[in-house]
């Protein structure tokens, strides 16, 4: 069974991160594809959904992501 994609408000839950920290730490090293993608592929002002396990491996190779 394929894992399900997830919201940014669902990521932050789980994380126990502000939406804020979301933007500011992960955006800049998450890559479109690999840990996101717009939930409207042909529309990039859509909303992003996110894979979780793809989120929790980036930021175990890239510890300084959240301190």
């Amino acid at each position: 069974m394929a894992e399900r994609w997830i919201t940014k408000a669902e990521l932050c839950k789980h994380l126990c991160i502000s939406r804020n920290t979301l933007q500011s730490r992960i955006y800049p090293i998450a890559s479109k594809g690999e840990h996101y993608i717009h939930k409207d592929p042909f529309n990039p002002a859509s909303h992003k959904v996110w894979k979780l396990s793809e989120v929790e491996r980036l930021l175990i190779q890239s510890r300084s992501a959240l301190q």
